[in-house]
């Protein structure tokens, strides 16, 4: 969404953790965490997890949809700032 000249989408590939509880839930020495009522996971890079470095599908993917999540992302992260 904010860099689309940097996405070629030609190289996107689908591909899943395989996991019965992901491995890459709570790598952090921070502990756990909570914002909202929600706990809040931290996560170890998605290259050190899959080949490709994606966790999903990436082919469903679309500007629209990006700024849609980043300015949900954007908005938690303010107010979980805030509350500090």
């Amino acid at each position: 969404y904010l860099k689309p000249e940097s996405v070629d989408m030609n190289r996107a590939r689908a591909e899943f953790v395989k996991s019965p509880r992901p491995p890459f839930v709570n790598r952090s020495s921070l502990g756990p965490g909570e914002f909202k009522g929600i706990p809040i996971s931290f996560y170890d890079r998605t290259k050190n997890l899959t080949k490709s470095g994606t966790m999903g599908d990436p082919t469903a993917a679309s500007a629209e949809k990006g700024e849609i999540i980043f300015n949900h992302v954007k908005m938690y992260l303010k107010e979980m700032v805030e509350s500090f």
